[in-house]
């Protein structure tokens, strides 16, 4: 059993290894966030600036844009659409410090960015889906940290600009275990099918040596 004096120098312990941690833990991404869904793609991109331009491969929608504080600021653009590729020119009212947000269409179960900066990325998986299983979907290059946050898988590059772009093929958590039973079921179909085989060849042999015998 501890004594007293033990239980308060372990649990003095335990904070202070808290303490350490809890910075750690919530240190703030300084980079292009992109939180995949099954019908869109939200993007929040940190800007400095009182006006921006935008290239993008997909039309976009719904921009908005907030300060350092979350308060709201305006915005207008203009668009254009040239050899597949949507341009927008972004006016903030004010120089503003805070995130860009805006909508993207969804690619299905793969999400592909070229690459134009060494802006950090991180990619944030549909609730309930995964990457990394060779046979189902992985993720090109391969991310610098993997974590889970209320059951999202989410992907960070440090410094993507080593690659011309990134490639995220994911899938249902459940697919490899499901995957597996199939296997599972084929082998033992596989292995049903050898033996009816092998039987069906004994009894042919069977047959064969009674019509010699007869003869």
């Amino acid at each position: 059993m501890f004594s007293r004096l033990e239980k308060m120098s372990m649990l003095a312990v335990l904070a202070l290894l808290a303490l350490m941690i809890v910075p750690t833990c919530s240190e703030e991404f300084h980079g292009v966030t992109y939180s995949l869904n099954p019908q869109k793609i939200e993007v929040a991109l940190p800007v400095n600036a009182s006006s921006i331009t935008l290239v993008l491969q997909d039309k976009a929608q719904d921009f908005s844009l907030a300060n350092s504080v979350g308060e709201k600021v305006g915005l207008s653009y203009n668009s254009t659409y040239w050899q597949g590729r949507y341009t927008y020119d972004l006016i903030f009212d004010k120089p503003t410090l805070g995130t860009l947000n805006y909508i993207l269409p969804s690619q299905g179960q793969q999400f592909v960015l070229s690459l134009k900066d060494r802006m950090p990325v991180k990619v944030i998986l549909p609730a309930g889906y995964s990457t990394g299983e060779k046979a189902l979907g992985v993720a090109r290059p391969d991310p610098d940290y993997i974590s889970t946050y209320y059951n999202r898988t989410v992907l960070i590059w440090s410094n993507p600009s080593q690659a011309p772009f990134i490639e995220v093929n994911y899938y249902r958590s459940t697919a490899p275990e499901a995957l597996k039973r199939t296997f599972l079921i084929l082998f033992g179909a596989g292995l049903m099918l050898l033996i009816e085989h092998r039987r069906s060849i004994r009894k042919l042999r069977s047959l064969a040596e009674d019509v010699e015998k007869g003869a």
